[in-house]
């Protein structure tokens, strides 16, 4: 009977720990919560340049990353004024990344390292830059990239256009930050996540990996045939 007990809560363990790896856990931001170097820009204050949630996922499976982005308002809803319009920029660590904005006016972003951007428009389009010794290299996404879903913004993009620079996939960090226009640090309404000391300051949250629900359910296909075999 100890035995049987023991094979069980063997199985039970074996099964929390197969289902509740890794699962992905978006990182969540105040409303409201406008830089203050952004507000004092005189730019819009539209609720799609405020965002409140934001993730991105890796998934070894497909070998692409999910970029997502949710903000207060709808996307798209800050109309462009003249060659200024919502960008939602997501900045990517993978292993050489550097405190960049600390070099910029007005210094902003402490904590936010990053080698590589990811750009998403309302429109769907985007770019990826890679920064690195040659200078920073350009890549246009095309219309559809961006996929567009009420105060959502997501992309799925090929881990091909993010190489590695030291770091595995999964190890990657991120920062999500809103802005309008592509000028100075100004231009940034918001960073997601914010640190613990305030919103301007910010740090890079950690690039999660999907739940391996197709484990879950095998694991408990085999609690499921212990059971049986005990009964017998």
């Amino acid at each position: 009977m100890k035995m049987k007990r023991i094979n069980i809560l063997a199985a039970m363990c074996a099964l929390c720990t197969i289902s509740g790896t890794a699962a992905a856990v978006p990182i969540t931001d105040p409303a409201g919560d406008f830089l203050a170097t952004y507000a004092a820009s005189g730019r819009p204050l539209g609720a799609d340049l405020d965002v409140v949630a934001a993730e991105v996922i890796y998934h070894p499976g497909s070998h692409q990353f999910e970029f997502i982005g949710t903000t207060a308002g709808a996307i798209g809803t800050t109309p462009a004024a003249g060659s200024e319009s919502v960008l939602y920029v997501w900045g990517v660590d993978r292993g050489a990344g550097t405190e960049r904005f600390l070099a910029g006016s007005p210094s902003i972003g402490d904590g936010v390292a990053f080698d590589s951007v990811v750009i998403l428009r309302p429109n769907g389009t985007g770019a990826i830059t890679l920064f690195g010794p040659g200078g920073p290299m350009a890549t246009p996404l095309p219309a559809g990239t961006a996929l567009i879903n009420g105060n959502t913004i997501s992309a799925f993009l090929d881990e091909t256009l993010l190489p590695t620079q030291g770091e595995a996939f999964s190890d990657y960090t991120w920062n999500l930050w809103p802005r309008f226009g592509a000028g100075d640090n100004a231009q940034i309404s918001d960073f997601a996540p914010n640190a613990a000391s305030g919103a301007i300051d910010a740090a890079n949250a950690r690039v999660t990996v999907p739940e391996p629900s197709s484990l879950a359910l095998l694991g408990i296909g085999a609690l499921a045939l212990i059971r049986r075999r005990q009964k017998r």
